[in-house]
């Protein structure tokens, strides 16, 4: 990554500073930079942390890192802080800026909110550690994007996991360009791609996640997506860049992707050899529900014949949307709902429009009793739009044929 005047690391030891977790200029590093002494102290309500490079000793840079209003979860072991950047240096830093921060001790401590994670490459023996976890202050620098002498960004949270909670250190660094020249990045924005077409209408808001960067000299990083759907991950080398989203969290919705995933970007060179950014990388999303009704189907590689099914009666067929919903009778009552399980075949067959197969597989779990029961199941069909997509790159059409336990044969056309 290039910067216009990068800040360098400059390490924040673990010496123990008792009250207030303050630091000030301390002796100085190998390689020019002023070396700080601090701690976060559960104990405190606040912070100070003081950065410096003295790279270009006519025009040295110093920043503080000001936490305040610490507060701590007990429960989850948590420890918030809301962080601001003061500039104490003579020259505006201008956006993009980015805190780094990393190499904790004690090394259980994790951060849980980082707007960026980068993968690192092989570093050498003699270099310095790590700083994996980014926070972007780049939208905090006031309207203006710089950050003048003696002023201050806007505070963001930062929430770590500290198990035990006891007092932890941990080292940091701020890259940011002193001249409004652009670092090299891939972003781009993920929007809620509400009717799913695979395109960002009018009406549709941003949406949520993270994206997965790659490149080919196997660096790499993690975007989250912010509040107005925007992301980005800085990038090191020209080339080929593996573009992923994924849902990063694990609760009872998960987004997945309406748009074509994972994507593949080519930056050029600049003159200077650093590659040029790409800021168009953008992905559609949509909600896919577990645990209740909708049911997603089952996306496989078997032949029907392959699939077992216990007897069921088909009273009613319906696509609506993009559910199907069955209305069948089956004998049963001595044994919990019997398992319906619906499949689709991931191996469309090529026409215009593709074509796929569906069938419903019914265990009775050797229930013996012959009272008639009655239900009404509905199934998520995204899963055939998401193959679909994998496999032709953008959505489409997919007529669906439905084949019911006696062999007959619905036809749906479903999509895009």
């Amino acid at each position: 990554m290039r910067l216009s005047r990068p800040m360098r690391q400059t390490l924040v030891g673990i010496a123990a500073i008792a009250a207030g977790c303050s630091s000030e200029t301390g002796p100085t590093s190998p390689d020019g930079g002023s070396m700080g002494d601090g701690t976060i102290d559960p104990s405190d309500s606040a912070f100070l942390v003081t950065l410096e490079d003295h790279t270009d000793p006519n025009r040295p840079i110093r920043v503080d890192l000001v936490g305040e209003n610490l507060a701590i979860d007990v429960d989850e072991e948590t420890i918030s802080v809301d962080v601001s950047v003061v500039n104490r240096g003579a020259d505006p830093l201008v956006a993009p800026v980015l805190v780094r921060i990393g190499a904790f001790r004690p090394a259980t401590v994790t951060l849980l909110n980082p707007d960026v994670v980068e993968i690192p490459g092989p570093r050498p023996p003699s270099g310095p550690p790590p700083l994996p976890y980014g926070f972007d202050y780049s939208d905090h620098l006031g309207d203006d994007g710089v950050l003048d002498t003696g002023e201050a960004s806007g505070p963001k949270t930062w929430v770590f996991h500290d198990p035990g909670l006891g007092a932890f250190s941990f080292a940091a660094r701020v890259d940011s360009g002193t001249e409004p020249t652009l670092r090299p990045y891939v972003g781009g924005v993920v929007y809620h791609d509400a009717n799913r077409n695979g395109r960002r209408d009018r009406d549709e808001g941003p949406g949520m996640g993270a994206v997965e960067v790659a490149g080919p000299n196997g660096t790499g990083g993690i975007g989250f997506v912010g509040s107005s759907g925007r992301w980005f991950v800085p990038v090191e080398v020209p080339g080929l860049h593996r573009v992923r989203y994924f849902d990063p969290t694990d609760g009872p919705q998960e987004w997945i992707a309406t748009t074509p995933n994972p994507i593949e970007v080519v930056l050029p060179p600049d003159p200077k050899g650093d590659p040029l950014s790409f800021g168009g990388a953008d992905f559609g999303v949509a909600l896919r529900r577990f645990g209740s009704d909708p049911v997603p189907v089952v996306m496989t590689e078997r032949r029907p014949d392959e699939i077992a099914q216990d007897p069921y009666r088909l009273i009613e067929v319906a696509l609506r949307g993009d559910v199907l919903v069955l209305h069948v009778q089956y004998s049963g009552g001595c044994r919990p709902d019997h398992p319906l399980v619906l499949y689709a075949s991931g191996d469309f067959r090529e026409s215009n429009p593709v074509q796929t197969w569906m069938l419903l597989a019914h265990d009775d779990l050797g229930d013996p009793c012959e009272a008639i029961i009655d239900r009404n199941v509905v199934f998520d069909l995204d899963p055939v739009r998401q193959s679909y997509v994998d496999a032709y790159g953008e959505p489409g059409v997919v007529i669906l044929h439905f084949l019911d336990f006696m062999g007959n044969r619905h036809t749906f056309e479903f999509g895009p």
